[in-house]
């Protein structure tokens, strides 16, 4: 009998030790994951220095590339107009067709992209 008392002491001591483990781990839980929380809210990357928009746009200039664009678009349909319409001619006229042939191999070596393969 004496030792069924041991037991059931040394089983009650047992149990409240246990108790007490699971309380401390379920509260040190806690804490972690309020630490998680916290260390998350934080932000990883500190501003030195606050971005500053810059006093005069650097690049492109837009309305440069539009100036250039738009005059060399112009030249090349006055040009284009003016090869098609040498060609309309060169067809009625064989001089002309020689001079067209002529402006046109100037244009090939110049351009060397209006070559055909």
């Amino acid at each position: 009998m004496e030792k069924a008392a041991e037991k059931g002491v040394e089983y009650i001591e047992k149990m409240r030790e246990f108790k007490y483990r699971e309380a401390l781990y379920e509260m040190l839980f806690k804490l972690f994951e309020q630490a998680k929380i916290e260390e998350s809210r934080e932000a990883l990357i500190q501003i030195i220095d606050p971005a500053v928009p810059p006093e005069k746009k650097a690049k492109p200039k837009r309305l440069l590339m539009i100036s250039i664009s738009s005059l060399l678009g112009l030249f090349m349909g006055i040009l284009g107009t003016f090869l098609l319409e040498a060609l309309e001619k060169a067809k009625n006229d064989p001089s002309r067709a020689e001079k067209v042939q002529e402006v046109i191999k100037e244009l090939k070596g110049l351009f060397p992209w209006l070559r055909r393969p």
